[in-house]
């Protein structure tokens, strides 16, 4: 898998990790179809914003601001955690990959936090 650029997008990003897992975890039966097209349409509606944005913007700031728009829509506790899940495994991807070799860790290393507290609270 190569990957060409250091400024990715996030679409980009999002979508070598769809190709990639879709190998790993739907042909192998680990995750259905339909589970992994979920996912990708969860990351892209939240983060429609950013989709041709570099990578790198999709910061831990941005992550709590989705995560907190998503509360205030009134998404139920256990979504946002599977979506937090997946984009967590998205730059995860992305830095194990060489994909995002200017990162050190996810941002939602950072995020996460804070969005679980202001989850819990609710």
């Amino acid at each position: 898998m190569g990957f060409r650029k250091l400024t990715q997008s996030f679409g980009e990003l999002v979508e070598e990790w769809y190709l990639y897992f879709e190998k790993l975890k739907v042909v192998t039966r680990q995750r259905s179809r339909t589970t992994h097209e979920d996912y990708l349409g969860g990351i892209r509606k939240w983060f429609h914003d950013y989709w041709k944005r570099p990578a790198v913007e999709v910061t831990p700031y941005v992550v709590t601001e989705v995560f907190e728009a998503m509360k205030l829509k009134g998404l139920c506790f256990g979504h946002g955690k599977k979506l937090k899940q997946v984009l967590k495994s998205i730059f995860d991807f992305g830095i194990q990959s060489g994909a995002l070799p200017y990162l050190q860790r996810s941002p939602l290393f950072s995020a996460l936090e804070s969005v679980s507290n202001s989850q819990a609270a609710s």
